[in-house]
C-alpha cells in the first residue's frame, strides 16, 4: 500500500485499487485497503525513519502543522498533523488524534513538534507553516526557547 501511496500520490482509496492488482476488481481491492487502513497501527516513528531512507531528507526542511475536525456520522474526528513540505509534496510524519473538539493547546503542538526533532536530529527546520489557529505569544516564546527557529 504505501508503494501505491508513493506511485500515486495520493491516499484516495480508489485510485490506490488502480495501481495495486489488475486482476482484482476495483470494488474487492478497496474494501481491503478500507480493512487495512481501519485495522493497522502506524508507528509513526518507523514512518519517519522509512520518509528519512526513501527521501534523503538531509537539508533544511519545512514543515506545515495543522488540525482538522469534523464529524463522521456521531463522531468527532479532530486531529493535529505535523506535515513535511518536500518538493512540492505534504508528506504527514506525525499525528495526534485529539479527545476534544477545537483548537489545540500548546503542549499537543509542542508534543508534534518534539517527535520531529527525535525523528530527525541533526535536520534543521527552515520554517514552520501554518494558519491563523498557530499564533499567540506563548506559542512563539516556546518556539524560539527550544530552538525551533531558523538562525
Amino acid at each position: 500500500m504505501i508503494n501505491a501511496i508513493i506511485k500515486t500520490q495520493t491516499i484516495c482509496l480508489w485510485l490506490l485499487c488502480e495501481v495495486i492488482d489488475i486482476s482484482t476488481k476495483l470494488l474487492s481491492i478497496n474494501k481491503k485497503l478500507q480493512r487495512f487502513v481501519s485495522e493497522v497501527k502506524f508507528d509513526q516513528n518507523q514512518i519517519a525513519k522509512f520518509v528519512h531512507q526513501v527521501y534523503k531528507v538531509e537539508d533544511d526542511v519545512y514543515l506545515i502543522i495543522d488540525r482538522t475536525n469534523w464529524k463522521l456520522g456521531e463522531t468527532n474526528l479532530n486531529i493535529l498533523m505535523l506535515v513535511l513540505s518536500w518538493n512540492g509534496k505534504g508528506i504527514p510524519l506525525f499525528w495526534k488524534p485529539m479527545d476534544k473538539r477545537g483548537n489545540s493547546n500548546l503542549d499537543e503542538k509542542m508534543e508534534l513538534l518534539n517527535k520531529f526533532k527525535n525523528a530527525f536530529p541533526k535536520i534543521k527546520i527552515a520554517g514552520l507553516l501554518a494558519d491563523r489557529e498557530f499564533i499567540g505569544e506563548d506559542w512563539f516564546m516556546e518556539l524560539i526557547k527550544r530552538k525551533f527557529h531558523s538562525s
